[in-house]
């Protein structure tokens, strides 16, 4: 074969593991030229130092909720491989390989600064003895642990017993986790509590959703009527309340007013009008959806 300069060879578009590249040895030092089968090059880029390769994969990975990027470093580089590694994705859960610490009934710690993995909204599955499940409200850092705080609402709180199985999700729905949770509000303007009544939340990232909803009057006792809500708003909100009952007769649609700071909805008959002081009275329905 002729020489000839490299940029003027026939290329070679799929290549065999036997077939051989040109290589330098050393190039920065005493340069020798060298010949490299491809299943050589290939056999180096799936271990340990084919960090590029692996760094790729490991944030494919990642993305895919198997792992975080470090984690398959890790396994890569020769760890033992946990339960996670081999999780599929399609549940929607990523399993934690730290450990989460009970603090309180709202409350757990992890020993590193993880704030940025429980940012607000994230949901979690843990297990104490049962599956439970909880939104991220809020965490924060103080060496050496990070701690979380939580809410499952009246369907779930943290016990002080282990907690196992860890998972966290960012997405919309994954498998198990619940639509809506229930909680239970103090609510004030009565001498006898509306009946027949549904309280529940939802959350999206930093907005969370209150629906209340009460099927029979209660008893007035005030010319107020407040609720307080499961997390507390970051900006004010105000929005309609339809066919509320006011001294036992249906009025217009009043309004509920949310304020910034707040943690309970002020309700008020149309043109915010005071509440009758006796009779009976409830708000019947009402959605508010605010930041937190």
């Amino acid at each position: 074969m002729a020489d000839s300069e490299l940029q003027n060879l026939t290329e070679l578009t799929s290549p065999g593991g036997d077939d051989l590249v040109f290589a330098v040895d050393d190039p920065a030092g005493s340069p020798l030229p060298r010949k490299l089968q491809v299943a050589t090059i290939v056999g180096y880029l799936v271990t340990a130092a084919g960090d590029i390769l692996y760094a790729t994969a490991a944030r494919t990975l990642a993305r895919l909720g198997i792992g975080t990027a470090g984690q398959v470093l890790a396994v890569n580089a020769g760890a033992t491989a946990p339960a996670w590694a081999n999780a599929a994705a399609a549940d929607g859960w990523t399993p934690d390989t730290a450990t989460w610490t009970y603090a309180s009934a709202s409350t757990f710690t992890v020993a590193t600064d993880v704030t940025a993995q429980f940012g607000k909204g994230t949901k979690l599955k843990l297990t104490q003895t049962t599956a439970k499940y909880f939104y991220v409200t809020a965490s924060s850092y103080g060496a050496p642990n990070t701690t979380v705080t939580v809410t499952g609402g009246t369907d779930y709180t943290l016990a002080n017993a282990a907690i196992t199985l860890p998972r966290y999700s960012y997405a919309d729905a994954p498998q198990g986790f619940p639509s809506w949770f229930t909680y239970a509000p103090t609510v004030v303007g009565y001498s006898s509590a509306p009946t027949s009544t549904v309280y529940r939340f939802r959350i999206s990232g930093s907005a969370c959703m209150v629906s209340l909803y009460e099927g029979a009057s209660g008893t007035s006792d005030a010319t107020t009527m407040t609720y307080t809500v499961p997390v507390a708003c970051t900006a004010t909100v105000q929005v309609p309340i339809a066919a509320p009952v006011d001294n036992a007769a249906a009025v217009a649609n009043g309004v509920a007013q949310l304020p910034s700071g707040g943690s309970v909805i002020n309700c008020f008959k149309a043109g915010y009008a005071a509440w009758t002081n006796s009779g009976a009275k409830r708000l019947a329905g009402l959605q508010v959806t605010y930041p937190f």
